[in-house]
């Protein structure tokens, strides 16, 4: 019992210890990672989608083109809650993998609009449906990644929140300046290919090494015996 007597410490000897014990610092960078590599894709269309529409579409409007770049935002808007309570019935091994692989399958599918480009009916349907799709899979993600970094890394949750935060941010920076580079130097296919190589990736990462809730690390324990 604290001595009444005592002065009180000062806000400056109450710190917040910088690595809890026991802190899976390898899932957390996965996390990190994660949300670097989606939103780098999910601007990724912003610098070159509008040039690739006027290069083989000129009959679609600027108008148009506005609505179909933000079809993951109104997917977001309209499922963000849905989807949210669905990740916390389906846990989040599962979660984590069925929004990274759509996620992943959406981006894969884009990249192969090429093939109907003659098709302005069909590159406006696909195009807006496997964007829509992607939005699913980025709402899961974040859902998902900011959760685990709330329940498991305990008082440096608002700190490693900072960091997602800022590691999202990255990739926001860096999805049009990619986007840009390889569409003037490669090709619609091939610059969405290295993302979704890159993004391929990170699923091996979110299965081998993204956190475990405790229960799943309990029941792998209790296996092990």
């Amino acid at each position: 019992m604290d001595n009444p007597l005592e002065p009180a410490r000062s806000l400056k000897e109450i710190k917040e210890p910088m690595i809890v014990r026991g802190e899976n610092r390898i899932g957390l960078a996965v996390i990190l990672f994660q949300f670097f590599c989606s939103n780098m894709i999910v601007n990724y269309a912003f610098a070159f989608y509008p040039l690739y529409i006027d290069d083989n579409y000129p009959s679609i409007s600027s108008f148009e083109t506005g609505i179909f770049l933000s079809i993951p935002d109104f997917a977001i808007l309209l499922f963000g809650i849905p989807i949210g309570e669905l990740a916390i019935k389906l846990g989040r091994k599962t979660a984590i993998r069925v929004a990274t692989i759509t996620l992943l399958s959406s981006a894969t599918a884009l990249a192969f609009l090429t093939l109907v480009k003659n098709d302005k009916d069909v590159f406006l349907f696909a195009s807006a449906f496997f964007r829509f799709i992607f939005g699913l899979g980025y709402i899961g993600v974040f859902v998902v990644g900011f959760g685990a970094i709330a329940s498991d890394y305990g008082p440096n949750a608002g700190k490693y929140n900072g960091y997602g935060e800022g590691f999202g941010g990255l990739g926001l920076f860096a999805g049009p300046i990619l986007g840009s580079i390889f569409y003037q130097y490669l090709d619609f296919f091939d610059g969405y290919a290295f993302l979704c190589g890159v993004y391929a990736l990170c699923l091996i990462f979110v299965i081998f090494f993204y956190p475990k809730v405790k229960r799943d690390l309990q029941d792998h324990s209790d296996a092990d015996q």
